[in-house]
C-alpha cells in the first residue's frame, strides 16, 4: 500500500507489487527464527504507510493533429483527448523496478521485537513527467533513490523500544558528477506523414556520502549519547575513490586517514 495525498498522508491505497512480510526460518531443532518487516512511519501520532507510488497513474492523453482545407488554405491544428484502457505514463523505475517505493522499512527481530528491531529510512522521492508529455516515455527519475540516510537500532524493555545505536548518512545536496544521454521517442504518423518526436533524458549520477554520524545511546539515560563523526573527502575524479577519512570521536580527538592510488602519481619519463 501508499500513501495517496499531497502535504499529508490523506488516504492509503493498495498498490502494485510484491513485498516481504515475514520470513520464518526454522532447522527442525531449535525454536524458529522469525523476522517480521514493517512499511510504516510516524507522522504526528498516527502511524501510516511508508510507500509513495512512485509514478502516476493517468489512463487518458491529449494528442494533435494537422491537416489542410480541401481547397488549398491554411492548415488547421486539431487536439483531441483520448482514454486507454491501460496507464499512458511508464511504472516507476527508480524504486528498483516496482511501483511503489518506501521511505522507511522497519525489520523486528522476532514476531513483536523480542529481540529488538531496526529502522531503515531511505530517500525516496516520486518520479516527474516529461513538461511536453507524449505517451510512453521515461520518467524523469531521481538517481539518488534508494540511498540510506538513517538506520537506528532499537531494544525492546518492555512493552517499549529503546534507542541503542544510530548512523546518520550525510549526502552532497546535489550529485557531485553527472552525464545525461539523450533518448528519442517516435510516434504514429499524423494524417499529413509528419513524425512526432520527443527527446528525453536519460542522467547518471555519481552520490557518495560526505560523513556519517554514529550515536551510541546510554542504557540508563537515552538523553545521554556519544557521538562520532566521520567525513569522507574525495580529491580525485579520475578513480572516484576516497582519499581521506577523517574520524571526531565524542572527545573532540580528530584520527585521519589519507588514502592513495595509482592515478593520485603523474606519470614522468625522461
Amino acid at each position: 500500500d501508499f500513501c495517496a495525498g499531497t502535504s499529508i498522508c490523506e488516504t492509503v491505497t493498495q498498490g502494485g507489487g510484491l513485498r516481504i512480510a515475514q520470513i520464518t526460518s526454522n532447522d527442525g531443532v531449535n525454536p524458529a527464527i522469525i523476522t517480521r518487516y514493517e512499511y510504516t512511519k510516524e507522522e504526528g501520532n498516527t502511524t501510516v504507510s511508508s510507500g509513495r507510488l512512485m509514478s502516476p497513474v493517468l489512463n487518458h492523453r491529449f494528442d494533435f493533429t494537422t491537416g489542410g482545407s480541401l481547397g488549398g488554405g491554411d492548415g488547421f491544428l486539431c487536439h483531441f483527448l483520448i482514454r486507454e484502457s491501460g496507464r499512458t505514463v511508464p511504472l516507476g523505475t527508480s524504486a528498483q523496478g516496482s511501483p511503489v517505493g518506501y521511505d522507511q522499512v522497519t525489520v523486528l527481530r522476532g514476531l513483536n521485537g523480542e529481540n529488538g528491531k531496526t529502522e531503515y529510512v531511505y530517500r525516496n522521492r516520486e518520479e516527474e513527467i516529461s513538461d511536453f508529455y507524449v505517451p510512453n516515455v521515461p520518467n524523469r527519475y531521481f538517481t539518488d533513490n534508494g540511498l540510506l540516510e538513517r538506520q537506528t537500532e532499537f531494544a525492546l524493555e518492555g512493552n517499549s523500544f529503546r534507542r541503542v545505536r544510530q548512523v546518520e548518512t550525510i549526502y552532497p545536496p546535489n550529485a557531485v558528477a553527472s552525464t545525461v544521454e539523450e533518448g528519442l521517442l517516435v510516434s504514429a504518423l499524423n494524417c499529413q506523414g509528419i513524425l512526432k518526436v520527443k527527446f528525453y533524458d536519460l542522467p547518471s549520477e555519481w552520490w557518495y556520502p560526505t560523513s556519517t554520524i554514529v550515536r551510541e545511546y546510554s542504557q540508563s539515560d537515552e538523553t545521554d549519547v556519544q557521538e562520532t563523526t566521520t567525513t569522507y573527502e574525495y580529491s580525485n575524479i579520475d578513480h572516484y575513490q576516497v582519499t581521506q577519512v577523517t574520524v571526531t570521536d565524542s572527545e573532540g580527538q580528530n584520527h585521519q586517514t589519507t588514502y592513495e592510488y595509482a592515478e593520485d602519481f603523474t606519470n614522468e619519463t625522461d
